[in-house]
């Protein structure tokens, strides 16, 4: 909004500096303007950009957080070297918080070829490794569970590469390796998930089977 010329005299005296945003650039060609200044001028000018500096910057530091940054820092960037470094790569992770409960989904990417023995291995410690994961999708979910352990980790665990879309924890699909359930046993139960009514429990961990993923 330019500067009014009538309110020239209340810019002078800071009645109206607050909603100033600028002066016209050919403001000293008005010829009512030859009654005020031009250092005067110059100066309300220069008060009216150091205003507008200054709500960038506070809009800058109390702009909202970018939580599409966490998804980032919480996936596999390069997923080969973490399937050779840790026998597992996080395709995606994405946030279930309630109120109460943190709850985290993960999904996972496997070697082909290995044994049901070899996966339980690494679903222990992809499951240590997501239950600590800061992810959410909002400042109410960050204040709430922020420091936190998980209360509740999903995995799916897939051995192709799929883009999440197409990751469909099915029998149906042979890239489909097996989904599990854990629970904080601490999770008041009025809180907890439903059982998943897995084929077996490991290290507390609940674990179902694609029906035609051999032994």
């Amino acid at each position: 909004m330019e500067l009014p010329l009538y309110d020239l005299h209340e810019a002078r005296v800071g009645g109206k500096s607050s909603v100033m945003k600028s002066i016209p650039a050919n403001f000293e060609r008005i010829s009512l303007a030859i009654d005020y200044p031009e250092e005067e001028i110059d100066d309300i000018r220069q008060t009216v950009l150091t205003k507008i500096k200054e709500e960038k910057r506070r809009a800058s530091r109390y702009g909202k957080k970018d939580y599409g940054s966490l998804e980032r820092q919480n996936i596999s960037q390069d997923l080969e070297s973490d399937l050779n470094k840790q026998k597992y790569a996080v395709m995606d992770l994405e946030p279930a918080h309630t109120g109460i409960a943190k709850r985290l989904k993960g999904f996972l990417l496997i070697k082909k070829g290995l044994s049901k023995s070899e996966i339980k291995s690494i679903i222990h410690a992809a499951n240590e490794d997501i239950k600590k994961r800061e992810f959410y999708s909002n400042e109410i979910q960050e204040a709430k569970h922020k420091g936190k352990p998980a209360d509740v980790v999903w995995l799916y665990i897939f051995n192709e590469r799929r883009h999440r879309n197409y990751l469909a924890a099915s029998d149906f699909y042979e890239y489909f390796v097996c989904r599990t359930q854990w629970i904080n046993p601490n999770l008041d139960q009025r809180f907890s998930p439903l059982p998943l009514k897995g084929d077996e429990i490991f290290d507390d961990i609940e674990i179902k089977w694609n029906k035609n993923y051999p032994n």
